[in-house]
């Protein structure tokens, strides 16, 4: 993939990712005022039982009420900060899609093996020919490779990542490492 349409897809895809941020805050920030609003209703009803205003049974079906209400807030609260710490590896997988075989090409016999363990997938080796089928984030884009074929690679990667979050997180991992060695190994050439 060229560096400039690099560029423009991984903009794209951190525009995506800052905007799906500031929903996110909106919607927790919602659901806290929601919380409140009902922590300041038990105490109302609390101090309304206190008065006598309110029967016992009364108290007792709302106060059930507005715990129920609390409860779901609260896990709707979980789940919103389990969402925002979602990550996004479509960069990384971007970025070994454009360096791997530069890293393959001039690196030591680890690299080639990460690099193999990252992208390949069911190896099979017949009559003395090794034969490598693409992981699916590596599989090779479809249509006639123009701009908005990768804009739809780059939703498909999105889909497969979240039917697949932990071989996801690992093999973004994997890239970081890749790419970290392959800084260090530049440094040391320079």
């Amino acid at each position: 993939m060229p560096e400039s349409i690099f560029q423009v897809v991984e903009a794209r895809a951190n525009d995506l990712k800052e905007r799906r941020g500031e929903e996110w805050d909106a919607q927790r920030r919602s659901l806290e005022a929601a919380l409140q609003s009902v922590f300041k209703e038990q105490s109302e009803l609390t101090s309304l039982r206190l008065r006598h205003l309110l029967s016992d049974d009364e108290f007792l079906a709302k106060r059930q009420e507005l715990k129920q209400d609390e409860i779901r807030l609260q896990r709707q609260l979980e789940k919103t900060s389990e969402d925002e710490n979602e990550f996004e590896p479509v960069g990384d997988f971007i970025l070994l899609r454009n360096k791997a075989a530069d890293w393959f090409q001039h690196g030591n016999p680890q690299t080639k093996k990460q690099i193999l363990y990252i992208t390949g997938s069911n190896l099979s080796l017949k009559n003395k020919i090794l034969n490598i089928e693409a992981r699916k984030p590596f599989r090779q884009i479809g249509g006639n490779g123009d701009f908005f074929s990768k804009l739809a690679y780059i939703d498909d990667v999105r889909k497969w990542v979240m039917e697949n979050r932990v071989e996801a997180r690992i093999l973004s991992n994997s890239i970081k490492e890749l790419a970290r060695q392959a800084a260090l190994e530049e440094k040391k050439v320079a």
